[in-house]
């Protein structure tokens, strides 16, 4: 690595947080109430000699890049902010000239910044030539983060809200660091609560409680796992989209068996088998058996063998997974007889009006209405499509009744899940990309709950939410990590240092 080369200075200012009542880059962060935070980020960052300065901008970004109307900076705007911090960081990285030899990733909200801690994080790159350079204070890492050019093909690879963490985390031992005295320089705004405490220090200079720092958010969210024993892992979202592997799901599986964690696969979707689920992991590299597998198929057909007669007549809407559960039961099913124990419905793409004609006078006559799962929507390849939750409804509109529901966010698949882990709830987390379905059943079954935002929920929708889980991860890579560190404290050994 050539130690010196021109420096670039990119700010991630583009999510759409409200929490403080606007969105954060309109924040006056002055006691005059003048100056808004964006424009205080990036007055810091110019007053360095940066080659090139990049602005990430996104929600309302119009509104944002008004601000900085006149002010020598290339605004780029990332239509994809919603999926996450990492897709601001390609953005970044794409606007780049070809010659810049390294980038200082400034985040947004980082009220505290200074141009002084700027220039000294730049000094030490141009000093050493380090791969990363990071502020630190008390032993933890801060932001902002300096990436050699070297790291930026690693740093486009990452997803969700994981931004540089885990490129930082792989390369911590060669991490140059910059000692900071005072913590505000690393002070960044999450919360009203944040902006209350900068506010006083403005008029009272007092202390922030921690620096911002990487480290202490980690060792925090490691905290969450300290009661955990084992998992249930959702798979859409979390391990997959569709055709295409997210990050971390072999390596956070690897773990487990190393470990001997005890864990079960956790889904709501009824239309594959288990065998088919272990097949559709093996395609990315994870090697599980079968029964490792809990569907809605599974817990439904079980929780109708507990409450129906032996060999009772269903008439079921579903594919595979839910007819293949239930016949092993020993249940009759059929779609002509509407004179039936029950109405089972699953996801049915081959669904017809006739079918849900059937099922509607079936109910009507007195059949009980089971559902498999509650889920509206489907990620595909294609984009998000009707799931099951949009077949039930359509039920309960025509039947009036609403249906006995099974899967996720319900009690009865979770009860079944934790019978076949082995263990009591409060030493389970479940892991999943949903807070309607994963994150309120563990609450309401008392679990713990872990959500990662490399699926259907976003990080500012998490943000913005009521239903808050107790652990936050960008996809399961950043889980895995977690999971090491709290394996590694239990053996009573540092991890990773």
């Amino acid at each position: 690595m050539s130690p010196r080369g021109s420096v670039a200075a990119v700010v991630l200012a583009a999510g759409g947080s409200e929490r403080m009542g606007q969105p954060k880059p309109f924040l006056p962060v002055d006691l005059q109430g003048r100056v808004p935070l964006l424009v205080h980020v990036v007055e810091q960052v110019l007053a360095v000699p940066f080659a090139q300065v990049v602005v990430v901008l996104g929600h309302q970004a119009g509104e944002a890049a008004a601000l900085l109307r006149g002010r020598p900076v290339r605004v780029v705007v990332n239509q994809a902010w919603r999926e996450g911090l990492s897709t601001s960081v390609r953005c970044g990285l794409e606007a780049l000239e070809p010659e810049v030899e390294a980038a200082a990733f400034v985040l947004g909200d980082q009220v505290g910044l200074t141009a002084a801690l700027l220039r000294r994080l730049v000094e030490a790159f141009e000093a050493t030539g380090g791969p990363i350079v990071a502020p630190e204070h008390g032993g933890r890492l801060g932001t902002p983060v300096l990436f050699h050019r070297a790291l930026f093909p690693a740093l486009k690879a990452q997803t969700g809200d994981q931004g540089g963490r885990a490129v930082v985390r792989q390369h911590r031992g060669q991490v140059v660091t910059v000692p900071v005295e005072d913590p505000w320089e690393l002070w960044d705004l999450d919360s009203p609560e944040d902006y209350a405490r900068w506010l006083a220090h403005l008029t009272e200079g007092n202390t922030p409680p921690h620096g911002g720092c990487e480290e202490t958010s980690m060792q925090q969210k490691s905290q969450a796992l300290h009661a955990v024993q084992g998992f249930l892992l959702d798979l859409d979202g979390v391990f997959y989209w569709d055709t295409e592997p997210l990050p971390g799901g072999r390596e956070f599986i690897a773990l487990l068996q190393e470990s001997g964690t005890p864990f079960r696969f956790l889904t709501n979707n009824s239309t594959r088998t288990p065998v088919q689920y272990q097949a559709k992991l093996a395609r990315f590299g994870i090697q599980v058996g079968p029964e490792t597998v809990i569907t809605s198929s599974l817990a439904t057909a079980a929780y109708l063998e507990e409450t129906l007669p032996p060999g009772s007549k269903l008439f079921v809407i579903g594919q595979d997974g839910l007819l293949e559960a239930l016949q092993e039961r020993g249940f009759v099913l059929t779609r002509e007889d509407l004179d039936v124990a029950a109405v089972v419905v699953g996801m049915d793409t081959r669904l017809t009006f006739d079918h849900l004609r059937r099922a509607t006078l079936a109910v009507r006559a007195g059949a009980r209405f089971v559902a498999t799962n509650p889920d509206r929507t489907f990620p595909s390849r294609e984009g998000i499509i009707p799931g099951n939750g949009a077949i039930v409804a359509a039920l309960e509109a025509a039947t009036e009744q609403e249906a006995f529901v099974i899967g996720k966010p319900e009690a009865p698949i979770f009860r079944y899940a934790l019978r076949q882990l082995g263990l009591p709830a409060e030493q389970v987390a479940m892991v999943g990309d949903r807070l309607e379905t994963d994150v309120l059943g563990a609450q309401r079954c008392g679990l713990r709950s872990v959500l990662v935002l490399c699926g259907l929920t976003s990080a500012e929708a998490a943000a913005a939410s009521p239903l808050q889980p107790d652990l936050v991860c960008a996809d399961l890579s950043e889980l895995a990590a977690l999971w090491a560190e709290e394996l590694a404290r239990r053996r009573g050994a540092p991890h990773g240092r």
